[in-house]
């Protein structure tokens, strides 16, 4: 994916089915959509609450896997990262959070890859040659 742009429509239900109406294995569309492996549209999926053993088996299987590192304010109010340590050790491509930064109102809480980089190779997937520096640059 390094040098490259890749669209998703993040919507509700409606949205979603509207836009693949006519094309459920996204054929000549433009975004990809969240999906569940097993289904047309699968590609990128959406694994708001990362679990280690689904997500392994995800990457595995070649899917881009976006995980959710905090939801509603709770793992910040409670200044726990293991949410978020599960998402990046575990290997998700893409790491949502709302705290890239800690939150002064809220605390100390924030999520970030590891020698605070904006990106890396996959500890996972990626080849062993990979080094986080080209991928930075």
């Amino acid at each position: 994916m390094r040098g490259g742009v890749v669209a998703a429509l993040w919507a509700e239900q409606p949205v979603l089915d509207l836009y693949l109406s006519g094309a459920p294995s996204l054929e000549g569309r433009a975004m990809f959509v969240p999906a569940t492996p097993d289904m047309p549209s699968a590609a990128l999926v959406k694994m708001d609450v990362p679990d280690r053993q689904l997500l392994d088996t995800l990457l595995r299987q070649h899917f881009v896997v976006r995980a959710q590192a905090d939801a509603f304010t709770a793992e910040a109010r409670a200044n726990d990262s293991a949410r978020a340590q599960k998402a990046i050790t575990g290997g998700a491509h893409v790491v949502s959070t709302d705290f890239p930064v800690a939150d002064p109102a809220i605390g100390a809480y924030l999520v970030a890859l590891p020698g605070a980089v904006g990106a890396r190779c996959n500890p996972l997937t990626a080849p062993s040659w990979c080094r986080t520096r080209d991928v930075e640059e």
